[in-house]
């Protein structure tokens, strides 16, 4: 399994995705031997599942760790067009990621807009603290995980909704944020 997910203590939480998943290949920004399009391309060739995590825009997965050589974004148009487009395991959970692959015609399990701090909450008009988002970012990871080991990519969507430790507004968007595309 390919990871791309940035170094960055605000998403740490969705290192539950991968953690103790054997034979993982991590991307975060850091190590400069590292070349994405080549993990990439290994990913493409195995017919693996390609993890795309952190923060996002419907643009692309943010370069939040300023890898050299890669701009705003670490995945954008360009990665989906060299990389991307015929690939059926891909999996984005960062804002917006539906519409990143809607924009660049990817198939595979994408998350929407997930609120993943008090600020985004505000934004978004939904009531939450900053303990219940703290708490509620790792279970959704946690429901998250388990639905990749227990099901097909296009099963998780409707598999989630049944996975919500708790009904809340917060819960009730985040697990209602996700979306399979053919």
């Amino acid at each position: 399994m390919l990871v791309v997910h940035p170094d960055d203590r605000s998403t740490d939480f969705l290192s539950v995705l991968y953690t103790n998943h054997p034979n993982v290949v991590k991307f975060n920004g850091l190590d400069p031997s590292m070349d994405l399009g080549i993990e990439l391309l290994r990913a493409m060739h195995d017919r693996e599942l390609t993890m795309f995590l952190g923060h996002g825009m419907p643009s692309g997965l943010i370069n939040i760790t300023h890898c050299p050589g890669y701009g705003n974004y670490l995945i954008n148009r360009e990665t989906a067009d060299l990389y991307l487009k015929d690939r059926v395991n891909l999996f984005g959970m960062f804002c917006y990621a539906n519409k990143y692959a809607i924009a660049n015609h990817l198939k595979g399990l994408w998350s929407g807009m997930i609120i993943s701090e008090v600020s985004e909450a505000m934004f978004m008009k939904v009531k939450t603290d900053q303990q219940e988002v703290t708490e509620e970012n790792w279970n959704l990871s946690r429901a998250v995980r388990k639905c990749l080991e227990n099901y097909p990519l296009a099963e998780i969507p409707q598999a989630l909704k049944t996975m919500k430790r708790r009904h809340s507004p917060l819960c009730d968007f985040n697990y209602n944020s996700w979306y399979y595309y053919r």
